[in-house]
């Protein structure tokens, strides 16, 4: 799993750095995403993402998985981690899945996100046909229920591949184990030559499209390594002037699908930074991509003429929903707000949207991010027609 998954688990109680080469895929990322590569390659690399359909027991789930490499120093023994989202057909509210950890029997644990110790899992592993077998477990009423899920991609899901790299620069290169910057992305890429999808993966890593030397998906992790690395060796000289020990600097960015049905993909873009002090800084960001008329959702493609003051009562439901607030229960008890207000930082999937805060904006930092989910039968009032009809 990828630190800024592991730092979302667990902050802010540790930072776990993770200093890692490149990603020694068999398959060279050169030769899979390349456009101009007439020779295709059938055999899965050492990072990718499977869109998994199947059931716990009889009830209908989907998961957006990925499966990435990682070198931690600690040992120098590579692993293969997953992560990614699942969710209840019926529902369609997106959980948060990270594996923490393979047991003595080599299974595959992927760990609900929750605030609380107990928690429900994954456990299993995946056959040679792909498929994923093992069980659900639940961690308040401690019983088990079968799991099974085979990669499927119908009419309205998208083919994607899935990179990551990682490295690490020390400060001083005599002490290569201490001090240093370290930097991780992982991003997807069409597996197809879709000009539209690549041209939105790279604006919500960079901001902007408008960047020649970015030609194919590991561009985008030199051309910024190249950036950071510059300016962290000024740092560094600044430092060392004014006789000050150099600290940790790390950044983490780590892309997730949390949506690909429905021509509709939706991504999530996870950033982190520590450059000394108390603590990091962390957020996502989120896309909504329709493939059908290659444009990116706004609220306004969503929602009818003056839905801000009315979806204010939706989101308190949500929170409540959320937190297990009752009707006399205030608010406040966990955001510093009367009123949750709407951001344009939001996901969708067919059963509702998400509306995601970052750190600082309905709280200090120690309270984190906040994610409610609004389920469109809450809401229905305020939906366009025209976007309903696509589920």
């Amino acid at each position: 799993m990828s630190f800024l998954r592991k730092l979302l688990l667990i902050l802010p109680f540790s930072i776990l750095f993770i200093h890692c080469k490149d990603d020694p895929n068999k398959i060279d990322d050169d030769s899979t995403t390349d456009t101009d590569t007439t020779e295709k390659v059938t055999s899965k690399p050492t990072s990718y993402y499977v869109h998994l359909t199947g059931t716990i027991k009889d009830i209908p789930i989907t998961m957006n998985l990925v499966r990435s490499h990682s070198i931690q120093t600690a040992s120098s023994e590579p692993s293969l981690e997953y992560s990614g989202f699942y969710y209840y057909d019926k529902y369609m509210e997106p959980i948060s899945i990270s594996q923490l950890s393979i047991d003595s029997s080599d299974m595959i644990q992927l760990v609900e996100w929750s605030s609380d110790e107990t928690t429900n899992q994954f456990m299993g592993d995946f056959d040679e046909g792909n498929n994923f077998v093992g069980e659900w477990q639940n961690g308040y009423r401690q019983y088990s229920l079968p799991v099974n899920l085979s990669e499927s991609y119908n009419e309205g899901n998208i083919k994607l591949d899935y990179f990551s790299w990682e490295d690490f620069q020390p400060a001083d290169p005599n002490k290569p184990t201490e001090n240093g910057i370290s930097y991780e992305l992982t991003t997807f890429w069409p597996s197809d030559d879709n000009l539209f999808l690549k041209a939105e993966i790279l604006k919500l890593i960079n901001g902007e499209t408008n960047q020649p030397s970015i030609k194919k998906p590991k561009d985008i992790f030199e051309f910024n390594k190249t950036g950071l690395l510059e300016d962290y060796d000024l740092m560094v000289e600044d430092f060392k002037a004014d006789s000050i020990p150099v600290p940790m600097f790390s950044y983490d960015n780590d892309m997730c699908v949390i949506w690909n049905e429905d021509s509709l993909l939706v991504l999530s873009y996870l950033y982190y930074s520590y450059e000394g002090g108390a603590h990091g800084n962390f957020g996502k960001d989120h896309v909504n991509l329709d493939l059908r008329s290659k444009s990116k959702l706004q609220l306004e493609d969503v929602f009818e003429d003056g839905f801000e003051e009315k979806i204010a009562s939706a989101l308190e439901k949500a929170l409540r929903r959320k937190y297990d607030l009752r009707p006399s229960d205030d608010i406040r008890e966990i955001v510093d707000v009367d009123k949750i207000p709407v951001t344009d930082n939001f996901y969708l999937t067919g059963g509702g949207i998400g509306f995601y805060y970052p750190p600082y904006e309905l709280g200090p930092w120690a309270a984190g991010d906040f994610d409610f989910f609004v389920r469109y039968e809450d809401i229905e009032e305020l939906l366009k027609p025209s976007f309903l009809d696509r589920f």
